[in-house]
């Protein structure tokens, strides 16, 4: 009920920022890639079944594709990729190169299966080596989008080698930023003097880095 006002850009006076409410995050267009996305989603959920790992919301993962057709990245970027399933929904938004990082045990067998049947351009490399992750970060001229999509403290080196590639292009999508594991990290992402607006969906967080925008911290009732 606290974020009830913060609905479909009430108030919003930058052009950007409305154009981004009102014709992504809220719309209501049904893509042409949805349902063949919904079809690997019930795919996943059968697993997840039998192997207990959640999937997320519909509604989450169709947000993530309208980002990628939105923002038009030449690279995209996850960091704690899961499943792959965002990863998915952002590359069947738009071609680009794909690189996909995780740290955890566990996935790797599933999401590389995954991966090579709906997105085979993806690399993914899944290792504990947090300096091995690192170094494919540096070999990266710039990041369009980053999705963040599980974090630990792990991966706060990761995350300010990624930083350091941003352009005004670029595009951070966090996920869980409500949850203190990530909260605080959230925060400091905002406040870096590199960032431009930020986006708070209450789940999901969305910064942008193009300076010429006035920067503001805009809350999102999603």
């Amino acid at each position: 009920m606290k974020r009830f006002r913060h609905r479909r850009g009430y108030g919003v006076h930058s052009p950007f920022a409305f154009n981004l409410i009102t014709y992504v995050i809220y719309c209501k267009n049904t893509y042409y890639a949805y349902e063949d996305l919904s079809r690997i989603r019930e795919e996943v959920k059968s697993g997840r079944d039998q192997k207990g790992r959640a999937t997320g919301s519909t509604k989450r993962y169709r947000l993530l594709f309208r980002l990628a057709n939105f923002a038009a990245p030449t690279h995209i970027l996850s960091l704690g990729t899961g499943t792959g399933l965002g990863m998915i929904h952002l590359g069947f938004a738009r071609k680009a190169e794909y690189l996909a990082l995780d740290n955890r045990p566990g996935f790797e067998e599933m999401t590389r299966e995954l991966l090579n049947r709906y997105l085979p351009e993806a690399r993914y490399i899944n290792t504990p080596d947090i300096s091995r992750l690192e170094q494919e970060i540096e070999q990266l001229l710039e990041v369009g989008i980053v999705h963040i999509n599980h974090f630990s403290a792990a991966y706060l080196p990761l995350i300010e080698k990624c930083m350091q590639k941003v352009s005004t292009h670029s595009l951070f999508i966090v996920e869980k930023i409500n949850q203190s594991a990530c909260k605080e990290m959230w925060e400091q992402l905002k406040k870096d003097e590199r960032s431009g607006n930020s986006f708070d969906l209450y789940e999901t967080g969305l910064l942008f880095f193009d300076k010429k925008l006035p920067e503001k911290h805009y809350i999102v009732n999603f």
